[in-house]
């Protein structure tokens, strides 16, 4: 069973790196997924945890990270749920802990995306989707 809520993005799967992991384009930037159907190739939904999904600064180098623009903040008490653009127009959602203070993120804000391999799932994009998955983009924000 599972409960909570998840981004759910599009992407391409282009086999498996030496590592083992599936090679995943979303957009222009290739990113490695450790999870899921690592076999799959072509149109595949990525899905990551928003809890596991971390922010950095722009330009941010190294493995699996994606630059983004922080669409908007929200405040959920001891956390914020930071929701960022990628480049092709897909939402992200990240939960971050909320030390109070001034907004840390405000709107426009240029950022990179970190997604973990271990935390990123590969699905078969191939329209076999369970009215749940179905619901889920909405859900998701």
């Amino acid at each position: 069973d599972f409960l909570g809520v998840s981004n759910l993005m599009d992407a391409q799967a282009r086999g498996r790196n030496p590592d083992g992991q599936s090679r995943v384009m979303i957009g222009d930037v290739e990113v490695a997924a450790a999870q899921g159907d690592v076999e799959a190739t072509g149109a595949v939904k990525l899905v990551i945890r928003p809890e596991r999904a971390r922010i950095e600064e722009q330009g941010a180098a190294g493995a699996n990270r994606i630059p983004a623009m922080v669409d908007r903040t929200v405040y959920v008490g001891s956390t914020m749920q930071v929701i960022a653009r990628l480049p092709g127009g897909q939402m992200v959602q990240v939960l971050i802990p909320n030390r109070g203070g001034a907004e840390a993120y405000p709107q426009g804000t240029p950022i990179s995306l970190f997604l973990p391999p271990d935390d990123l799932r590969v699905l078969r994009g191939d329209g076999d989707t369970s009215e749940e998955e179905r619901a889920e983009p909405a859900a998701r924000l």
